[in-house]
């Protein structure tokens, strides 16, 4: 099965989603670097799952729509930095009655 990665469906629809009309408005738009959105166009970097639940929460197209309109037809996309733990290892018992998942400690360091 060959790859096709065409972002330039998908960064069009997103102009046409947000109502502008340069590349450097829709980086503005989606909180990109003019740069890394002409990198998108020119097809020398991928557009990572971060990037687009970014466009999916700025524009309310939904992220499988993205990912049709640039040719993704994977079943999953994996967001980096939430991984699953590995097969045979769970997670730490939670210990007398705390919870397995602790709050982040909010007082000031000292």
């Amino acid at each position: 099965m060959e790859k096709i990665f065409a972002p330039d469906k998908l960064l069009d629809r997103l102009s046409q989603e947000l109502r502008v009309r340069s590349d450097k408005q829709l980086a503005k738009a989606l909180g990109l670097s003019a740069d890394v959105l002409c990198q998108l166009r020119r097809r020398r970097i991928p557009v990572t799952a971060t990037m687009l639940m970014q466009m999916q929460e700025v524009s309310g197209v939904p992220v499988d729509t993205l990912r049709a309109l640039m040719g993704d037809r994977r079943r999953r996309i994996r967001v980096m930095g939430l991984s699953r733990p590995r097969r045979g290892k769970a997670a730490p018992p939670a210990r007398d009655g705390q919870d397995a998942v602790r709050p982040p400690d909010t007082r000031a360091a000292a």
